[in-house]
């Protein structure tokens, strides 16, 4: 039994190689009417804002969340102006990422507003997630580096290979550095092993127009 909490104003899609997208909205607009095309996967990667709202909240209140088993509220709980920023910072890495793809990303506290604006999303910091009735009422109850948490997807799947595209492109990015370092030791996970990096995406040794070139066509 699956009982949703919200629905989505918009749900951005795109197929890889993004010559076969328009297929694949008009199959998807039969069941989601929101879908709505992205220009390539890397669009709809680096604009999607989980790895930018999961992984801060949890990881700055770790010792809150083990104390209480994971049982409190996510949104309502965790995300604080302190928190936000930190939150803030990582966005601004993975803007700079994309820019330095060629790739145009709208910054995840409007992405949210977007497609959560009629469920309280507002502002235009991570701050303001916290009004988001929608999300206020999970409460994970599982434990932080629980293999069912997010944090198993978004930093391998999310951070890591932000990281080592910034690190191909020569753009910095400390932050989210950072918390693949401590989500690693605090899980015990070698998160750098063994998330999705350059290499095992094929795209070592690519300039930007070439990577750009590759997902819309399919054509390295």
């Amino acid at each position: 039994m699956v009982y949703p909490y919200a629905l989505k104003n918009e749900l951005m899609v795109a197929a890889m190689p993004a010559k076969n997208t328009n297929k694949i909205v008009k199959t998807l607009k039969k069941l989601f009417p929101q879908t709505v095309a992205g220009s390539n996967v890397l669009q709809t990667s680096l604009e999607c804002p989980n790895v930018s709202v999961h992984t801060v909240p949890a990881l700055l209140n770790v010792g809150w969340w083990e104390r209480m088993h994971g049982d409190l509220s996510f949104w309502g709980d965790l995300i604080s102006p302190s928190v936000g920023r930190v939150m803030d910072g990582q966005e601004e890495e993975k803007i700079a990422v994309a820019k330095a793809l060629g790739v145009n990303i709208i910054p995840g506290p409007e992405v949210e507003k977007r497609i959560y604006g009629h469920m309280g999303a507002r502002g235009d910091k991570f701050e303001g997630f916290h009004w988001m009735e929608s999300h206020k009422g999970w409460r994970p109850c599982l434990g932080i580096c629980d293999p069912r948490f997010i944090l198993h997807e978004d930093i391998p799947y999310g951070l890591v290979p932000l990281s080592s595209l910034g690190k191909m492109l020569g753009v910095p990015t400390p932050t989210i550095d950072a918390l693949i370092h401590i989500a690693s030791l605090v899980c015990k996970v070698d998160y750098k092993k063994i998330g999705l990096t350059v290499e095992k995406l094929g795209l070592a040794g690519m300039t930007a127009k070439q990577i750009v070139n590759y997902v819309t066509t399919g054509n390295k």
